[in-house]
């Protein structure tokens, strides 16, 4: 019969254990901004090679001193910040203002990360889902040609809306270069759920007369 207290008061104590370890992470995951910390841009069309979107994050002093931000670092190079302030005084807000630059298509996460003095880093996500109808890229900017002799030149395409192969590409040349369009090859599959373009490989051929 005395077992029973026991057991008892060993589960009222894990009990109370686990409320106090749940309010311990409570206590210390509360951020001292307020956000929101995410924004999503939705579909962002890219027309020519890139399109830079924007959004700035309001983000006020909640606590009862000064906040400092010492640096902001971000997850990638399409990703820059600027800050209106670095000091933050308490029930004030900080302006951070986030241009994202898109390429490619499909979808894109990323963050730019606030480092702030004696307080943990405070993440800000920034999400965005490219759309590329049809795009057209060269491997090289500049091809060097010789006299008599064919360089091989290579061109990619992302298409977005369907799985066919795409038709071949209109190619100018000035007079006295030969332009050749060999044919595709598909690199990867189009994936709707992911809004992810298929992209295509197509093969040339320069000749200078």
């Amino acid at each position: 019969m005395r077992r029973v207290p026991l057991i008892l008061g060993l589960l009222l104590l894990l009990l109370a254990g686990a409320a106090a370890t749940g309010w311990w992470y409570m206590a210390i995951g509360r951020h001292p901004f307020s956000g929101p910390f995410r924004h999503d841009f939705g579909e962002v069309a890219i027309t020519g090679r890139a399109v830079t979107v924007e959004h700035t994050f309001s983000l006020r002093n909640r606590t009862d001193t000064p906040i400092v931000i010492e640096n902001s670092r971000s997850g990638c190079g399409c990703a820059v910040a600027e800050l209106s302030t670095d000091t933050v005084a308490p029930g004030e807000s900080v302006e951070v203002r986030v241009a994202l630059t898109l390429s490619n298509a499909g979808r894109k996460v990323t963050n730019v990360t606030l480092l702030l003095r004696d307080h943990d880093p405070l993440p800000l996500v920034v999400v965005a889902t490219s759309i590329k109808e049809t795009g057209l890229s060269a491997s090289n900017d500049e091809v060097r040609l010789f006299p008599e002799r064919t360089t091989p030149l290579l061109i990619f395409a992302e298409v977005q809306s369907t799985d066919e192969m795409p038709p071949p590409p209109e190619i100018s040349a000035t007079e006295g270069i030969d332009v050749t369009f060999v044919g595709w090859e598909l690199l990867a599959p189009r994936r709707p759920e992911y809004k992810h373009a298929a992209r295509w490989r197509g093969r040339t051929r320069v000749t200078l007369a």
